[in-house]
């Protein structure tokens, strides 16, 4: 007589898979869709446009805060994984900005990198002598 197979348990949720990039955290298929719809809407906000720096920093910073509520106050590992991808966006390199995550808090928010500082006093020196 041979044993009979135990049949493998059923998970009760989607499978969790690593948002198709390597290196990130493990997150269900639902989490992933809501990553990449922030993702998206992050876009859209850099499209948008501003009248300057100021404006939209500042319009990147709301929006986090928008996309922080829709990924839920749980989801440390999806808060992880739309920050990470989303530091890969061009308009952090571009205007001298970095994204953070804080685990603890789990928060994802952006600060000025040394460069953008450097870049930022220059610009701000040139517009200076534009006047003159």
């Amino acid at each position: 007589l041979q044993p009979v197979p135990k049949s493998a348990p059923q998970p009760a949720t989607q499978p969790v898979r690593s948002a198709g990039r390597p290196g990130l955290p493990a997150i269900s298929g639902e989490t992933e869709s809501s990553v990449e719809m922030c993702l998206s809407g992050f876009n859209d906000v850099v499209n948008e446009g501003a009248v300057d720096e100021d404006e939209m920093v500042e319009k990147v910073r709301k929006y986090l805060d928008e996309a922080m509520d829709v990924l839920g106050e749980d989801k440390k590992a999806a808060k992880q994984a739309f920050s990470v991808q989303l530091a890969r966006h061009p308009w952090f390199s571009q205007s001298g900005y970095e994204v953070r995550y804080r685990p603890g808090p789990g928060i994802v928010e952006i600060a000025l990198t040394p460069a953008g500082r450097m870049m930022a006093m220059k610009r701000k020196a040139e517009s200076q002598w534009i006047g003159f």
